[in-house]
């Protein structure tokens, strides 16, 4: 059956949108092409410090004070599991990923997990007797098998994982999820705006910036940012990727992060 994609009647309500059939190397060069027309009017650009300039001196400054974002309330309901991941994932190493980290604390423990996450990669999934393997596309990421039916694809490059889940860890960097049960937890999804109501919002870049450093200056506050962000999860992973990529760059970045997730919205 391969992975699930919303219709065209469907997109119109929700922040998922169809799975393009085109090739990866098509698809990543259509991206690449979309976030640079786009690079004008929406994007995130740190500025390379001068000599002897700390590089927060050239983020980027508001003309006014922005909208105070309020963090979503979520109530976990009675029998659902304690290890849940309902968040995007930028990948990477064991030690900045807090989905690898749960799912080797799921398979060590022989618990139960609930995802509904989120992962980008250019490359489709590799495909198996029923089953998809996803790997984000950040270098010495985790692999994922899981039941095809329990993904769904959107915006060309996300991928979300949904449903309950027993964990099998295959090797340091692979795990293999069964299906316990396949339906989403709507409970534990911040009620936070769509990816197009925040691509398309009054000050759109002004208020990811502000999510931006915040995680830069303050990683303490990751939660409260996702208990914000995770209702838009294309624009909770660019928020993420530029934030790890100004911290590994110490501020010289030029990123299309934002751009590349709000495409679909901004065409």
């Amino acid at each position: 059956m391969g992975i699930a994609a919303l219709d065209s009647e469907a997109a119109m309500s929700s922040p998922m949108m169809r799975r393009s059939r085109v090739m990866p190397s098509v698809m990543h060069s259509r991206h690449l092409l979309l976030a640079a027309a786009l690079a004008g009017a929406l994007t995130l650009t740190g500025c390379q410090a001068a000599e002897g300039e700390r590089p927060d001196q050239g983020r980027p400054t508001p003309s006014e004070p922005l909208p105070e974002e309020t963090p979503a309330e979520v109530e976990i309901p009675e029998g659902a599991p304690e290890l849940q991941f309902v968040d995007a994932t930028i990948g990477g190493p064991r030690d900045g990923d807090p989905l690898w980290q749960l799912l080797e604390e799921a398979a060590g423990a022989g618990d139960e997990v609930y995802l509904h996450a989120t992962m980008h990669n250019y490359q489709p999934p590799a495909e198996g007797d029923g089953t998809v393997t996803l790997t984000s596309g950040t270098p010495d990421s985790v692999s994922i098998t899981v039941d095809e039916g329990q993904v769904t694809a959107f915006n060309d490059v996300f991928y979300q994982i949904t449903g309950t889940f027993e964990v099998e860890q295959l090797a340091s960097a692979a795990f293999v999820l069964s299906t316990v049960d396949g339906e989403e937890i709507e409970e534990l999804t911040p009620q936070t705006p769509s990816d197009e109501e925040r691509c398309t919002q009054d000050r759109a870049e002004d208020r990811v910036n502000g999510a931006v450093y915040q995680l830069v200056d303050e990683p303490g506050t990751r939660e409260e940012l996702r208990l914000t962000w995770a209702g838009s999860p294309a624009v909770w992973w660019a928020i993420q990727a530029t934030a790890d990529a100004l911290s590994s760059s110490e501020g010289d970045l030029a990123t299309d992060a934002l751009a590349e997730a709000c495409a679909p919205y901004l065409e």
